[in-house]
């Protein structure tokens, strides 16, 4: 099973991105295939013009579209939250 998992906190280090790479390794333990992106590699002009032939909009999409399941990570107040998608099974 692939998992995608997306950190998208403004500030490295940060909560959430302890979070996930927690959840990295348990995944990774588990024989799972894990993927990360991170927001802040993302190109900032390519998403405000919504250009999705950037290659880093391209990279991110074909991640997405791999990916059984999705996690995604922010920061909210003092706390880190994380939120998981995919088929129930």
């Amino acid at each position: 099973m692939s998992f995608l998992l997306i950190a998208g906190s403004p500030t490295q280090p940060s909560r959430s991105a302890t979070l996930l790479k927690q959840a990295s390794l348990q995944l990774a333990r588990a024989q799972h295939h894990v993927m990360r992106l991170d927001i802040r590699a993302l190109d900032s002009q390519a998403l405000v013009l919504a250009d999705c032939s950037h290659p880093s909009t391209t990279r991110a999409t074909q991640q997405l579209v791999q990916a059984w399941h999705h996690a995604i990570a922010c920061n909210s107040g003092p706390w880190a939250h994380m939120s998981m998608s995919g088929p129930q099974t």
